[in-house]
Formats: C-alpha cells, sequence, structure tokens
C-alpha cells in the first residue's frame, strides 16, 4: 500500500476521429443542475468572462495573476466586499486567498474595501485566515489518533486530508470538514468495529450519512450490502460520528457512481504513502486521485472553487507526460467517467489555466453533437443509486453518463431481481412464498420507479425503521 506509484508503461495516443472532436468548450455551452435533490432549476455553467467580480478576483488569486486581481480590486470597489469575503470559496481557502493578496502587494488596496456593514474587508478575511491554522491544528490531532485506530487495515485516505498535506504550500490552506476513508469491503466490519470501540456511532437515520436509510434495510453493514446487481457498488456511504469530532465517512467505491469500480483492486495495489510530519498517510495515487476529484466535482454540479483547485494543482504534476495523461484518459473510459473527466478538465483549463493538453479533452469528449444531449447530460445525477434515483433518472444516467452497457444490464437485474434478494431486502431473510411474491414484487417496483425522497416519506417509514 505504501509503495510509490510505478511509472506507467506509455499509451499510444490514438489518432482522435473527427466525429470526436468537440467544437466548444464545456464552460458557457452545457447545462447542469447544482443542487440535486433540492431544485429543478438548471443552469449554464459560466465561462470564467461571465462570471461576477468577485469570482473572477477568486479565479484571479487561485492562479496566481496578481496584475488581474488588481485590475478588479480597483475597477469593481466595494460592491465586490460582500462577494467575495462571503463566497463559500473564501470560507473554504481563506488561509490561501490571504497569502495571495499578501505576496501580490494587493493587501493595502483591498484594506480600502468596506463590506455592506462597514466591516473592513481585509480584516475580515485575515481573522478567517487566523481561524483556518487554529482548525487544522486540532484538525491534527483527530487525524493522528485516526491513524492509531485504522493502522494495520486496507483503508485509504481520499481528497482534502491527502491533498492539504501533499499539494498545497501549508496544509492550513486547504481546510476538510470531514475525513473521507476508502474501506476495502473485506476489512469494513473490522474498521467499524474499531471506530466503534473508540466512541464512534453510526449515523444509521440521516440519509446523507446512510443512503439506505428510509429505503431499505439499515443498522448493519450487511444489510447496507444488499443489492439486486453484483455489478452495483455493495455500500454507497456511512458515516460515524463523535463528540466534538468531524463526520468520518467511510467510502466502499471511490468514484461514488453507484456502478462498482472496475479497478478497485488496482487502485488499492497501486496506492502511495504521503509522508507528514512524522506519519505515513496511505492514499491513492496521483491519476487516481485526480480522476476521483474530477467525477467529485461533477457530483456537485461544478460547484465549489476548492475541488476546482485541487484539480489544477494536481494537473501540473503530469504536464508534459503524455503517458500519464494517456493512463488517465485510460482510466476515464474504463470506468465511464469520461463525461465527468472532460467537463471538470476542460472548466478547470478555463477558469485557471490549468495545463489540459487539447488532445486530451478531445479524446474524453462526448461523442455526441445531439443538441438534446447537450441540454440534458449534466442535469442528470452521477449516482447510479437503484434504491434512491427515480428508474428515469437511473435511465437517463445509462443513456447520457458513459458506462452504458453495464448500466443497462444492471438496470435489467434491477428490475427482474432474484428471489433470494427480494426475501433478504423485502423479508428480513424470510423465506417469500409464490403467492406473496407478487406483492414484494410489487413493492420493490415501486422503490424502482420512485424517488428515494417521496419512498422515505411514504411506506418506506413503515417497513424500514432505522436504529435509534
Amino acid at each position: 500500500m505504501g509503495r510509490k506509484i510505478a511509472i506507467l508503461a506509455q499509451v499510444p495516443r490514438d489518432p482522435v476521429s473527427a466525429e470526436r472532436r468537440i467544437p466548444e468548450q464545456f464552460a458557457g455551452r452545457y447545462r447542469c443542475r447544482p443542487l440535486f435533490g433540492a431544485s429543478f432549476r438548471t443552469v449554464v455553467v459560466a465561462r470564467l468572462a461571465d462570471l461576477p467580480p468577485h469570482q473572477r478576483l477568486i479565479a484571479a488569486l487561485l492562479r496566481d495573476d496578481g496584475a488581474e486581481a488588481g485590475r478588479l480590486i480597483e475597477t469593481s470597489g466595494d460592491r465586490l466586499a460582500d462577494g467575495f469575503c462571503f463566497d463559500p470559496a473564501t470560507g473554504a481557502l481563506p488561509a490561501l486567498l490571504y497569502a495571495r493578496l499578501v505576496e501580490s502587494r494587493l493587501s493595502e488596496s483591498f484594506s480600502r474595501l468596506r463590506t455592506s456593514d462597514g466591516s473592513d474587508a481585509l480584516a475580515l478575511i485575515r481573522n478567517a485566515a487566523a481561524d483556518a491554522s487554529v482548525k487544522h491544528a486540532r484538525f491534527n490531532e483527530f487525524l493522528g489518533e485516526l491513524l492509531g485506530i485504522t493502522a494495520g487495515l486496507r483503508v485509504l485516505f481520499l481528497k482534502g486530508t491527502v491533498f492539504a498535506r501533499s499539494l498545497y504550500d501549508e496544509p492550513q490552506q486547504r481546510l476538510s470538514q470531514d475525513f473521507d476513508l476508502l474501506v476495502a469491503q473485506d476489512e469494513a466490519a473490522v474498521v467499524v468495529e474499531r471506530l466503534t470501540t473508540a466512541g464512534f456511532r453510526v449515523e444509521w437515520r440521516d440519509p446523507g450519512h446512510c443512503h439506505q436509510a428510509g429505503v431499505g434495510p439499515s443498522g448493519s453493514l450487511e444489510n447496507l450490502s444488499l443489492r439486486p446487481s453484483p455489478l452495483l457498488a455493495p455500500c454507497h456511504n456511512l458515516t460515524l460520528r463523535r463528540e466534538g469530532w468531524p463526520y468520518v465517512e467511510l467510502k466502499f467505491d471511490p468514484l461514488e457512481t453507484g456502478m462498482r469500480m472496475r479497478e478497485l483492486d488496482r487502485l488499492f495495489a497501486d496506492a502511495r504513502a504521503i509522508e507528514w510530519d512524522g506519519c505515513s498517510l496511505p492514499a491513492p495515487d496521483l491519476l487516481d486521485h485526480l480522476l476521483l476529484s474530477l467525477t467529485h466535482l461533477h457530483k456537485h454540479g461544478f460547484l465549489g472553487w476548492m475541488w476546482l483547485y485541487d484539480i489544477h494543482l494536481m494537473a501540473p504534476r503530469i504536464a508534459g507526460d503524455e503517458a500519464l495523461w494517456g493512463e488517465l484518459a485510460r482510466r476515464s473510459a474504463v470506468e465511464g467517467v469520461e463525461a465527468s473527466a472532460w467537463a471538470a478538465l476542460d472548466l478547470a483549463r478555463d477558469r485557471l489555466s490549468t495545463p489540459v493538453p487539447d488532445w486530451l479533452l478531445e479524446r474524453l469528449a462526448p461523442p455526441s453533437r445531439n443538441p438534446l444531449r447537450r441540454q440534458l447530460a449534466y442535469c442528470v445525477s452521477t449516482e447510479f443509486l437503484w434504491n434512491s434515483a427515480s428508474l428515469p433518472m437511473l435511465a437517463l444516467n445509462a443513456w447520457l453518463l458513459g458506462d452504458g452497457q453495464r448500466k443497462r444490464s444492471a438496470l435489467r437485474q434491477v428490475i427482474c431481481p432474484s428471489s433470494s434478494f427480494l426475501e433478504s431486502y423485502y423479508a428480513g431473510g424470510r423465506h417469500v412464498s409464490r403467492w406473496q411474491r407478487p406483492f414484494v414484487l410489487m413493492l420493490h417496483w415501486l422503490v424502482v420507479l420512485l424517488p428515494g425522497g417521496l419512498v422515505r416519506r411514504t411506506f418506506g417509514r413503515l417497513f424500514w425503521k432505522a436504529p435509534g
């Protein structure tokens, strides 16, 4: 697990056919639904030039363009202050943005800005940066204890915890709200047992922390692993909580698409160790971490400067090496996430001038120029969750977001499940007689057809009561 990433054999770059050449960028052309589960509103993903001034300032500081940042501060005035100081990006990256203001010698001009309530804009950012240092110190204490709890197990740390200590100049420049752990399925029970022994408790009742809550049996890892098709991921997510701690989120498939990752064993085999402060932090290799960051940004509707900047920091470590870029394209194709990879990389290049080669974007680009696809492709949830997404959403996902053949096969098994699955999922393992089977099958089809939120608010609460 701790060995360094092996140098990948060169992947030949196939010529891109004329049909696959994309005549347009993602930003400014495609629509997405940024608030999954909360709204049916769709918006066109804005290009850098179309963003409001405060977000253009954030982009300029992140790409270290002091001249453009200074121009925006001088020309936008106080109307910039509210947007910049209270943007979620500033709340996530305050230490980094404050450092960029100081390094670019813009702190004096920025200090003249006032928010709508008269507050000093620079003082707000400076105080937030100081708070970030305090939070980071506390987070380090938690991390040290968590490393001890998971020692010797096949557990990989994901995203922010790793990025802060391997990509950023100072770890406090990249705050995290929780710990994301990728757990090998065969050791999941041991991980949960160790965490509960250490004082953590599982959040069984909240669908945001246990997606099967209210739409299926919960209360154990065995129940969460029930699925009508082996092509589906065995368990989507599980969160544990301890008083005074950030959440610890257990992941069983890093891409979180709902489909079982084809190369999950390879990902664990290629894992590397991040050496930090005398500790060894097990994590996926650079390419796998970049790939899951691309899909994560898509999952969240391409919102989040922090996640976009993570991608921006990883790309230069690959820049100039066609073999590594080719391997990224191969892994994207194998896992069926080319649409996510193309859109996120193109957005990073537009907003942060991230060094992404043209040929890679052409290779990843959606093959169809169908205008209907352009309107729908990124308005569909990336999560192919049979008991949470509705049947129409699952069908659209299989049509629009890649890996269609495997998703259609899984969907057929979802619609026509085995008797053993029906007995385990709907009857607690008890035998279902021939006369009972039609009723159980009808219940199953309702779970598949309806959105998970509707199931939870109606008959789901009667059939599946989560533990307290």
